[in-house]
């Protein structure tokens, strides 16, 4: 009997810190956040290590907040306001995907600023045949020519969009 009640009452108190006491303190002025399931698709296969980004339509002020994320293997993204928050302020927004990659030689992400330099030096060849491409048709990267829009409401928002066919579009090494 007093398992029992020991284990209701741990389990009251385990609820009751994960629903009030894990919050996030949320910054002033920031509405309030609603989930979003977001899968991405390309020639309906998911498209995986995409960037997302929505951009406010009705409502300018709510895009300050920064609200995306990436793609996981199967095309879903898990959207987040300022980068930390789940979710996304109630609102109608453009979709904004870019997917870009590196084809050939990349230097390695550890090297410091000189180790670098000599790195390129020893592998200035084989650096030159390096593309940059991308793989989702530029007009899904920018507001004005997107054609992707979702509307986030209060409840349920569950959303899947297609980023058209693959490409191959080369861009310029910064």
């Amino acid at each position: 009997m007093k398992k029992t009640i020991y284990y209701s009452f741990l389990f009251a108190f385990s609820l009751c810190l994960l629903c009030c006491g894990c919050k996030k303190n949320m910054p002033d002025g920031m509405p309030r956040l609603y989930r979003v399931a977001l899968t991405l698709t390309q020639e309906s296969k998911p498209l995986a290590e995409a960037n997302v980004n929505l951009v406010a339509v009705d409502q300018p002020e709510i895009s300050r907040f920064g609200i995306g994320g990436r793609t996981d293997e199967l095309g879903n993204v898990s959207l987040t306001t300022r980068g930390q928050y789940e979710g996304v302020p109630e609102g109608k927004y453009k979709v904004l995907v870019t997917k870009n990659e590196v084809i050939g030689l990349q230097a390695p992400p550890e090297l410091m600023f000189k180790e670098l330099e000599q790195w390129n030096a020893e592998h200035k060849s084989e650096l030159a045949k390096t593309k940059y491409v991308s793989r989702v048709d530029s007009v899904y990267a920018n507001v004005k020519s997107t054609p992707l829009e979702i509307t986030v409401v209060k409840g349920k928002n569950a959303f899947t969009l297609d980023c058209g066919k693959a490409v191959e579009t080369e861009l310029k090494a910064r």
